[in-house]
């Protein structure tokens, strides 16, 4: 009766290759080191049969907006100023554990920012296995500008009108405030559900049925109108009161 052949983990084929590369001893030597035969040895080393390196899928990631904080904007491709967005050098050390993690921009269709960004990522020890001058294939793409095509045409549309970047973004009473601010309104606390009233009605269906050049235009008169005198403020009951109106008068 034949002897089954002893199996050996991932781990001690790594172990073993490991240890053949770096004191460069003879692979009859790493054997009886570790008490294998030599043509196991040998497989391990060169990485064929059972201990074949397993090929990583490929994540590739945006560089503005996404590695690059991108603050300031576009200030040229090889001018870079912005620190990187907190936990990236971390995240990316994670994710290349499993994934091979590839960066693309549009800085790299030119050899000046392709080298920026390189020198960025160095300066700033952030090291993934390459800097692509071209979209490389991949099975995610994380980008700062970009929308999930889930199949729903409608859902896209809605979503590329309201989209923002994740800048824009605050959260909860800081969302509010954002949001009203920008239209001239400076609310109290007590003028919250009011002022969650108006953004109801500017995100609404309604709303987003109008040109959004349409509405920012409708909205900053609405605005003007009611500051008279420098420096007024508007309260939330008018633009509220002003945006139904507007609303009522597109229906």
């Amino acid at each position: 009766m034949k002897r089954g052949r002893k199996s050996y983990s991932q781990e001690t084929a790594r172990e073993v290759r490991e240890e053949y590369l770096t004191s460069k001893k003879s692979i009859a030597a790493v054997s009886r080191m570790f008490k294998i035969s030599e043509s196991t040895a040998s497989k391990m080393i060169e990485q064929t049969g059972p201990y074949k390196k397993e090929e990583k899928k490929t994540v590739c990631l945006d560089f503005d907006g996404v590695i690059h904080s991108y603050t300031s904007g576009w200030l040229g491709v090889s001018c870079i100023p912005d620190p990187p967005v907190k936990g990236t050098r971390e995240a990316i050390e994670c994710l290349r554990t499993d994934y091979i993690v590839k960066v693309y921009s549009t800085r790299c269709r030119v050899s000046s920012g392709l080298r920026a960004i390189k020198e960025y990522l160095a300066e700033h020890f952030i090291v993934v296995d390459e800097v692509c001058r071209y979209k490389p294939p991949a099975i995610i793409y994380v980008d700062d500008r970009g929308i999930q095509f889930n199949g729903n045409w409608n859902e896209t549309i809605r979503a590329i009108y309201g989209f923002k970047l994740w800048t824009d973004k605050p959260e909860g009473d800081d969302l509010l405030k954002a949001k009203v601010e920008c239209m001239g309104i400076h609310p109290s606390i007590s003028d919250n559900a009011r002022a969650r009233e108006l953004v109801k009605l500017v995100e609404d269906e309604k709303a987003i049925r109008l040109r959004y050049q349409d509405i920012v235009y409708k909205l900053c008169i609405v605005v003007d109108k009611h500051r008279g005198k420098k420096g007024e403020m508007v309260t939330v009951d008018q633009l509220v009161d002003e945006v139904e109106s507007l609303l009522k008068n597109k229906k």
